[in-house]
């Protein structure tokens, strides 16, 4: 419970310091950029779903999966490392997308 606690307190301290900087996503969050990774999101999550799924839905290559889990990663990597607390919901849908990268990966190099 205490953990919990401070952990709650720290994230609104956290949130509250982060709240002074502007960042100006405009560059980042185009129409075209969120459509894109929409397809790409839907793609890992039912990659595994068989019922849903078909290889030729989208053609993508392994080299592109990895740069997806690399980018997951890499901004998991760059708010840790500006000691950001980390566990929110948003994070937890990350590892979910990690996760199905990384299990197509597998899957497609037993085929």
């Amino acid at each position: 419970m205490v953990g919990k606690m401070r952990d709650d307190i720290n994230m609104i301290i956290s949130a509250m310091l982060h709240t002074e900087n502007h960042v100006d996503f405009s560059r980042i969050l185009t129409r075209e950029n969120m459509f894109d990774a929409s397809v790409i999101r839907s793609f890992l999550l039912q990659a595994l779903d068989e019922e849903e799924f078909e290889e030729d839905m989208l053609d993508v290559s392994d080299d592109f999966v990895r740069g997806v889990i690399s980018g997951l990663m890499l901004s998991i990597m760059i708010q840790k490392r500006n000691n950001e607390p980390l566990g929110s919901p948003s994070h937890a849908d990350i590892v979910d997308l990690y996760d199905c990268g990384i299990a197509y990966l597998a899957e497609k190099a037993i085929k």
